[in-house]
């Protein structure tokens, strides 16, 4: 695949997004600087991360090595992470993104989700408190 036959889509926004991401999840941290540097070096342009898959530090090391190299961009790569489902009110998604930007090492994200359509009370774990 190359970033050059990349199929992307226009957003209603204007922005494009790359049709074929790299999912994260599952990736062990100690794998991330191989699997990312490898998808990017054969042309995947959209990284999908989230804080749950406990590995945005090691991706955001990664992004860093990549664009202080030379090799790209920040502009060529499209980055989606997720807000977890206990930080729905604004103080809180507002916090979750300031912890995305901080473990990515990015100033700006192209794509923030909520991560699954259910929210849970506000509380410092991932899932809901019994």
């Amino acid at each position: 695949m190359s970033p050059d036959t990349c199929l992307s889509m226009k957003m209603l926004s204007g922005y494009s997004i790359p049709t074929i991401g790299l999912g994260t999840y599952k990736v062990d941290p100690r794998d991330v600087e191989r699997v990312l540097s490898t998808a990017l070096d054969i042309g995947y342009r959209h990284i999908d991360c989230a804080e749950l898959y406990e590995n945005q530090t090691e991706i955001g090391a990664t992004l860093a090595k990549q664009f202080s190299s030379g090799k790209l961009r920040r502009d060529e790569v499209f980055i989606t992470s997720k807000v977890w489902n206990n930080a729905h009110s604004y103080s809180k998604a507002s916090e979750a993104i300031d912890v995305i930007l901080r473990e990515l090492q990015l100033p700006y994200l192209d794509l923030c989700l909520i991560h699954w359509p259910q929210g849970y009370a506000e509380h410092n774990g991932f899932f809901p408190m019994v």
